[in-house]
């Protein structure tokens, strides 16, 4: 059994809900072989990890100078779009581009101080990547590199 851990903010946003999806529906792919849990970063299951913290709690911890309020707007307009997800779908994905480009000071932060900034995706305990979306195609890759070596 391959174990997947997401883990996602303390107010999950699209970036840490995409994550789930991504590798819950590739879980779906495996069936039977694949277990995928949504942990949050206090979680105590993701201490082995390292340091795994929220972008919000980044900011306050080492002070990151940063737009928060451009955040929370663009937040807010993901969670209207999301109301029709699949159609809204390409506008989600631009939105997400301008929150990435908002996140840039406290990823900085996050590499610097050595955290891991959610949204994380661990394999096997092992972290394969954090702070950003990957492809649910990567997703899939790295399940099935697991796999192959079980």
């Amino acid at each position: 059994m391959v174990e997947v851990i997401v883990v996602g903010s303390r107010h999950p946003c699209i970036r840490c809900i995409t994550m789930k999806r991504y590798a819950e529906e590739v879980a779906k792919e495996f069936a039977g072989q694949v277990e995928v849990k949504y942990v949050r970063p206090d979680s105590e299951e993701i201490k082995r990890l390292g340091k795994v913290e929220d972008g919000y709690q980044i900011s306050v911890i080492e002070k990151v100078p940063h737009d928060e309020e451009g955040i929370i707007r663009l937040n807010k307009e993901i969670d209207e779009l999301r109301k029709d997800e699949e159609k809204n779908w390409p506008l989600i994905q631009k939105k997400m581009e301008e929150v990435e480009e908002k996140l840039k000071p406290i990823k900085e932060k996050a590499v610097e101080k050595e955290y891991f900034m959610t949204p994380v995706l661990a394999v096997n305990g092992k972290v394969k990547c954090w702070g950003y979306v990957p492809s649910k195609e990567k997703v899939r890759e790295w399940i099935g590199e697991e796999l192959q070596e079980k």
